[in-house]
Parts: C-alpha cells; structure tokens; sequence
C-alpha cells in the first residue's frame, strides 16, 4: 500500500524525473533521490505516436514498484488510445495514471475516466502549453490530479515557461482539493513560485542528492585545517556499525556549523542522512539527541536545518516549528563574486 500524503500537513510534495537516469542503473539513483528528499517517482511514458520519442513501458514501472512498494508512482501517458494501457500500468504498479486530455475523445473522456478509476488508480489530466483550464471544467469534479507542462515533456530543450504557473491558480481557483502537478524543466529555483501558484506536486528536472560540488581536498581542508590554529568551518558526527558496516562502517552523520543570531547561538544542521539500510532504528533521532544535548550545555538559542518536505516531517516530531513566513535564499559564487567587485 502506496503511502499518499495529507496536503494539509504536507503542503507540497516533491517528484523524481525517472527518465533523467541511467536506465540500465535505476535503482541506485532512485534510492539516492529519495534519501535526498524526493516524495513520488514520474515516468512520462512515450509511445512514438504522440511525440517523436520512445521512452519506458509498464515492466519499468513493475521494476521500480518492487524495490520501492511504498512510494507514489505517477504515470504521465503521453500516448495516444491511452485506454489500451490502464490494466497492464495498473498491474505493473502505478499509481495516479495521467492522460492528455486533447489527445482524447471527448465523447470517450468520461469512459476513461471510469476505466482508470475502476482500476484503483487515481485520475489525472494533463494539460500543454496551448491547452485552456476552460477545457477540463466539465470534468474537474470527476479527476483527482491536473498534471500542467510548463515546457514540453516530448522535448527537454524547451525551457520552462513561468506564463502556465497563472494556469495553475486557474485551476486551484476552481477545485481547493485539487492535486495540481507542474513539469517542464522545473528546478528548485522555480519551485517555490509553482507552489505559491497553487501546485501541490512538482516534478523537478534537476536531480536531488549529496554531490560534491567543491574539490575533495577543499572539504578536507574546510572540516580539518592544517593550520593548527584555524577554526574549522563545519563538525561532523558519525554513526558506525562496527559489525554490519557499510563502506568506511558509517551508517549515519550530522554536518553542523555555528552561527549567531538575534535570539543568541545557533547551530546550524547543513545535512543528516542515515542508510537506508539503516532507517527505522532510531540513529537520526540519537544524532539529534546527541547535537540536542551539546546546544543544551551551550546555552544555543535553536537548531536550524533546511528540509525537504519529507524530512520536515522527521524534525515536526521532534518538536521543530516549520517557518512559514521565511523564505530560503541563497546567494552563490557567481552573484557573490559580482558583487564583491561593485565594492562600495
């Protein structure tokens, strides 16, 4: 049984591009996606007919569906007779099975829709560029999801279009309840606006995870200076099972740094992972009981992290208050060079 998420707890939930990975490899990726944060998979399924491309069929959903028996899988059907493959896709796994609705019949529309449904899928929609809301009003009632390309999924060159995010406040005009998607080479730039809009599902194009992004030796060099008498910019703290161990024995850490704010001392929580091996044991909530009991005997005023929504979760239970009224920016090494050299 698929774990669907409250939106009123969960406002918005984050979804993994399938077809952005090497597909004679899924499953790692996949497991790092949502170690990462990532809430549900999508896969646009491509026929050949509807737009130029072939891209993955029902046993690839089957496959993913195996290893992750508890996760949301999307189906965006850009095909065309999208009624042909409501048993097999419902058979192999999936979820929420979304048709093109100007593609479809209109006078089988209503056919479809109990096709699917009748399956134990739910139902979406989807909508292109040139599509109106207008089109889906008679049927809004009926559906659960309105799946809304900001680009072209038949065609990852085209960039996204931030005109069909007034699309998606049409539709969350029309239906409070609605599960309104958006794709269309979305990044975590982007998503914030399609939230505000009103979408409670967004596939993201850019992939999530732990990269590296700076070169080995500046981390090593940033946790544990060689200068004796420089202050580190960051503390780790590792779990290991000296028994069952991974690579290097670590199962878990905590990436940590201080700050200083109005309230007084801050530590901040740059990343907490567990293996997934791992998870359900309790080790991120020791890890937190442990950076817990270090703040209490320094007198810091609050942890703070940034999270993804299913890991907001993880922090809500241990009593930490999501800020809604705050948003995250970030100023990075371009910006920050460019405005180094203005000077003042």
């Amino acid at each position: 049984m698929v774990n669907w998420w409250d939106t009123k707890k969960m406002p918005y939930a984050v979804g993994m591009d399938v077809l952005n990975y090497d597909m004679g490899n899924l499953v790692k990726p996949c497991q790092e996606t949502m170690s990462a944060g990532a809430d549900y998979f999508h896969f646009d399924v491509q026929d050949g007919h509807y737009g130029p491309l072939i891209s993955v069929g029902s046993p690839v959903v089957e496959g993913i569906r195996r290893h992750f028996p508890d996760k949301v899988i999307v189906c965006h059907m850009l095909v065309l007779n999208p009624e042909r493959f409501v048993e097999q896709f419902a058979q192999s796994g999936c979820d929420c099975f979304v048709f093109q609705i100007e593609k479809t019949d209109s006078s089988t529309v209503g056919e479809l829709i109990a096709k699917i449904r009748d399956s134990g899928m739910k139902v979406g929609v989807g909508l292109q560029q040139d599509q109106e809301v207008s089109s889906i009003k008679d049927i809004i009632s009926e559906i659960d999801m309105v799946h809304i390309s900001c680009g072209d999924p038949c065609d990852d060159e085209i960039e996204f279009n931030p005109a069909m995010l007034d699309k998606v406040a049409e539709v969350r005009k029309m239906n409070k309840k609605m599960l309104i998607e958006v794709e269309g080479n979305v990044t975590s730039k982007e998503m914030a606006g399609a939230v505000d809009k009103g979408a409670n599902l967004v596939k993201l194009t850019e992939h999530l995870g732990c990269e590296l992004t700076v070169p080995e030796a500046d981390w090593v060099e940033a946790g544990w200076p060689s200068d004796p008498e420089a202050r580190p910019w960051f503390k780790i703290y590792i779990v290991e099972d000296s028994q069952h161990s991974t690579a290097a024995g670590v199962v878990g850490f905590a990436i940590t740094c201080k700050a200083y704010g109005w309230d007084g001392r801050i530590l901040r929580l740059e990343d907490l992972f567990v293996d997934e091996k791992y998870r359900g044991k309790g080790i991120g909530t020791a890890l937190m009981a442990h950076l817990a009991k270090l703040c209490h005997k320094s007198d810091v005023s609050r942890i703070e992290m940034n999270a993804a929504s299913g890991a907001a979760e993880f922090f809500k239970k241990l009593g930490a208050v999501v800020e809604s009224n705050w948003t995250i920016t970030h100023l990075r090494r371009d910006p920050i060079a460019k405005l180094a050299g203005n000077g003042v």
